[in-house]
Formats: C-alpha cells, structure tokens, sequence
C-alpha cells in the first residue's frame, strides 16, 4: 500500500469510527486534542498525521496504536462518507 493509500485509509477509518460511536467533528477534538481542522484534513486524506495524532484518536476509540493500524491496513469498518447519513 502506498502512503497516499494509508494517508486516504486513515481519514477513512477515523470517520467510521467517529460515526460508529456517533462523534461529531466538534466532539473529537475535545476528547483527543487535536483541532477541527486538523482532524477534517486528515479525514479528508489531504494530510499525514503523526504517532501522536494517531495514539490520541485510537484512544477515544479504545483502542491501541497498533489495532488502530491494523484496522487500517485491513481496511476494516472503513465506511465511505457518500454512504453514511
């Protein structure tokens, strides 16, 4: 996979994972750290993110950096946003 492929996987993922525990864009960055705009760019797969941008985010999630890149890597429970209402 390609790091423009991980970068889209990512953003992919964090907005699943967002709708799956019904998290606003306005409601992550409370809990995780991170602003509105950063997590909207990263969604977006128009940034790369750091380890800790990832660690805060798989935390929300109750998950660890490394099953949070597993998700990715499988591309599990990556919903696309034309899809989710």
């Amino acid at each position: 996979m390609t790091i423009a492929k991980y970068q889209k996987q990512i953003g992919k993922l964090i907005y699943s994972l967002r709708w799956e525990h019904r998290l606003t864009l306005k409601q992550l960055p409370v809990k995780s750290g991170h602003s509105v705009l950063q997590l909207r760019n990263i969604e977006n797969g128009k940034v790369n993110t750091s380890m800790k941008m990832l660690y805060n985010v798989a935390k929300v999630f109750g998950l660890s950096p490394a099953q949070f890149l597993a998700k990715v890597e499988t591309e599990e429970l990556l919903a696309e946003k034309k899809y989710i209402r």
